[in-house]
C-alpha cells in the first residue's frame, strides 16, 4: 500500500487526463489500467444525458455524456462501478450543492437501468465511484452512501482537492482507502475496503486522536501553578 506522502507526491505532478490516469491511478493507487493509456476514453463506456434520462445534464458536463471505466479485472468481474465526469466549469465545486443535482440524476439513471452490455454489471447505489474533474486540476470524489433509514434520501459524501487548496488530507483520509484490492475476487471486502474512503466517522475520530495527543502533550509542557491553569490554557 503506498503511502500518503507517495499519494501527494503523485497528485502535484498531475496536470491532464494522462497523468492523471498513469501517476495517480495506475502508478499511487495501484489500478489495473494498461500503462500508456492516454485518455480515459480509451478505458471507457460511454453514457449520454438521453440514455441517463438526465435532463439538463449537457449544460455542466463536457460533451454532454459521462464515462463509465470498463471492468479492470481479467474476469470482468467487479463490484464497483466506477465513473468520469468532466464538468464544464469549476463554479460546481465552490457551490454548495453544485455537485448535488447533476449527481442525483445521474444516479436515477444508473441504478435502476437495465444492462446495455452482457459483460457490464448492475449496481447498488451504494457501489458507485464518481470521480468528478474541470480540467484535471479540480476534482471531487463522490460516493452515495446508504441512508440510516429507508425512507430518507441517501447522503451523497464527497472530498476533493484543487490547485490552491491542499491534498494532504484527502491523501492521509481517503485516497489511501481507494488503492486497488489485493483480493478482487472477494466482492465485500472490495466493497467495504473503498467504503472507508469514505467514512466521515473515521476521519472525525483521526482528527480527535491527534487533538488529544497534542493536548496532553502541551499541558505536560506547561508551567504553570495548577492543573487546571494548565487544561485552559491548553484549550486556547
Amino acid at each position: 500500500m503506498p503511502t500518503a506522502e507517495q499519494i501527494q507526491d503523485a497528485i502535484a505532478t498531475v496536470h491532464n487526463q494522462e497523468s492523471f490516469i498513469k501517476n495517480l491511478l495506475i502508478d499511487a493507487l495501484g489500478w489495473k489500467i494498461p500503462e500508456g493509456t492516454p485518455s480515459v476514453e480509451e478505458i471507457s463506456y460511454p453514457w449520454t444525458a438521453t440514455e441517463l434520462n438526465a435532463e439538463g445534464l449537457d449544460k455542466k458536463i463536457v460533451d454532454g455524456q459521462i464515462w463509465q471505466i470498463q471492468p479492470l479485472e481479467e474476469n470482468r468481474s467487479q463490484p464497483w462501478g466506477i465513473f468520469v465526469l468532466e464538468f464544464t466549469s469549476k463554479e460546481v465545486f465552490t457551490t454548495g450543492r453544485g455537485l448535488t443535482g447533476p449527481l442525483r440524476k445521474i444516479l436515477r439513471g444508473l441504478v435502476p437501468k437495465a444492462r446495455r452490455d452482457s459483460n457490464l454489471p448492475a449496481w447498488n447505489r451504494e457501489n458507485l465511484l464518481f470521480i468528478c474533474t474541470h480540467n484535471y486540476q479540480h476534482y471531487r470524489f463522490a460516493y452515495f452512501k446508504a441512508p440510516q433509514e429507508k425512507a430518507h434520501t441517501a447522503p451523497l459524501i464527497t472530498f476533493g482537492w484543487e490547485p490552491d487548496t491542499p491534498a494532504r488530507t484527502a491523501c492521509e483520509h481517503n485516497l489511501i482507502h481507494l488503492t486497488w484490492p489485493d483480493e478482487p475476487e472477494d466482492s465485500d471486502k472490495w466493497i467495504s475496503h473503498w467504503a472507508k474512503a469514505f467514512d466521515v466517522e473515521l476521519v472525525t475520530k483521526k482528527f480527535y486522536d491527534a487533538y488529544e495527543q497534542v493536548f496532553t502533550n502541551l499541558q505536560a509542557q506547561l508551567d504553570l501553578p495548577s492543573d487546571e491553569d494548565k487544561k485552559m490554557f491548553a484549550q486556547v
